[in-house]
């Protein structure tokens, strides 16, 4: 009995000190060095006012289980479990289709196979063939999970840069 309450307090004091990095969010500021380009563009454009549906970032490493706790998908309001590679998504390289993306998550207990999907991707021989094809190191895996919206309509759309909005970005 003593041993599982000093392994409960260690736990909680492990994670005092490590800070709870598992519940960052894309309305925090992302650098595309640590939460990769797709994560830190949406988070950009989620602060400069444009309608990014809400969501959160786990780094590799971090427990799931904190942001499992905190997030309630429901058939009304599904989530969306996705990557966010260190080098995806730049202006050298999309990766589109090249990582899993789960759709459709409506039960909390459907969240950690579907991350954990997400994150088995990244090391898929085809993936990996294409960092190297593309002189891409490998790095990591982060899977960005969002609200998913209803969407009547799919597809790419490309435009100027929504950032900076000038010029031909």
């Amino acid at each position: 009995m003593k041993t599982e309450a000093a392994q409960k307090t260690s736990r909680s004091m492990f994670k005092f000190f490590r800070g709870d990095r598992s519940l960052v969010s894309l309305d925090q500021c992302l650098l595309p060095s640590k939460a990769g380009e797709k994560a830190a563009t949406l988070s950009d454009l989620r602060r400069s006012g444009y309608p990014v549906p809400e969501g959160w970032v786990l780094f590799p490493g971090d427990d799931p289980a904190v942001l499992i706790e905190f997030l309630q998908p429901s058939d009304a309001e599904p989530l969306v479990v996705r990557s966010s590679a260190i080098g995806e998504d730049s202006e050298a390289a999309s990766a589109a289709g090249q990582y899993q993306t789960i759709l459709g998550v409506t039960r909390r207990e459907e969240l950690l196979p579907a991350i954990a999907q997400c994150l088995e991707s990244y090391d898929r021989a085809s993936a990996v063939q294409y960092r190297r094809d593309r002189g891409l190191s490998d790095s990591s895996m982060v899977v960005l999970i969002q609200k998913q919206i209803r969407g009547v309509f799919s597809g790419v759309a490309f435009s100027r840069n929504p950032i900076s909005r000038q010029g031909n970005a």
